[in-house]
């Protein structure tokens, strides 16, 4: 497995203040995620080629065909307790962390923006919960037209949010008639977008997430969405500034 980083960009220079120190700290941040992302890709890699090596090494000693059979089934059961839980584990972490990442970022955003404009209305006061809440008030109060500007971006987003929601509320198997099925739906239409990275069993409801790209893809286009929101901020505040500037004259 192999991180990508091409794709993450920082933006111009000549951002607020305030809205630089929110990109210097997630810069400096998604460079310490690339680095968590790469070491716990070597480790996933070293437990599977060692648990290969060890197959090879015993069915080179072994003639006898149903020992050989029973190598296989033991080497079966070490595969999926050493190497796919531990990897399941690891990448399901890593995607919540960098969702989390985003999610603060994004609230710190309208944080400042209300803070420099001197809103009374917080993100906080949304109705919605989650990145949904700075969603409307980008879009109600802010009036950022993300639909508009950067709705592949947000889809994107929204489609992660689902995976992160089902790791979060329903991560341990569950039967497939237990589950709900507005959020099976839900589920079921993000991974047949993202076959390449996820899937899961047909009768219980056990995501997988079969390659790191997956994470590598969301700190790119969370990175970029981030990016579009911040200048579109700095414009705003600095229109705001001109405005106040113009009427205290």
């Amino acid at each position: 497995m192999s991180f990508n980083t091409k794709g993450i960009d920082a933006t111009s220079e000549g951002l607020h203040a305030s809205l630089y120190e929110i990109e210097c700290f997630k810069d400096s941040s998604l460079w310490a995620l690339q680095k968590y992302v790469e070491q716990s890709n070597k480790i996933i890699d070293s437990i599977e080629a060692k648990l290969n090596s060890r197959l090879q090494k015993d069915l080179q000693n072994e003639r006898n065909e149903a020992k050989r059979d029973d190598i296989h089934y033991e080497w079966h059961q070490d595969y999926e307790n050493e190497y796919l839980n531990f990897e399941q584990i690891t990448l399901k972490s890593l995607l919540l962390a960098v969702y989390s990442f985003f999610e603060f970022n994004l609230f710190e955003v309208c944080r400042i923006a209300q803070k420099e404009i001197q809103l009374l209305v917080k993100a906080s006061d949304m109705k919605e919960k989650g990145v949904k809440q700075a969603y409307f008030y980008l879009t109600k109060i802010l009036k950022v037209d993300i639909e508009k500007k950067f709705s592949k971006d947000w889809s994107m987003i929204c489609d992660y949010k689902v995976v992160r929601n089902h790791i979060v509320h329903n991560n341990f198997s569950q039967h497939i008639a237990q589950f709900d099925t507005s959020k099976l739906e839900e589920l079921t239409n993000v991974i047949q977008k993202n076959k390449k990275y996820l899937s899961f069993s047909k009768n219980i409801i056990n995501l997988r997430i079969k390659d790191s790209r997956y994470i590598s893809d969301f700190l790119i286009v969370s990175n970029s969405f981030l990016n579009s929101i911040l200048l579109e901020i700095d414009e705003l505040i600095k229109n705001n500034l001109q405005e106040n500037n113009l009427k205290s004259k």
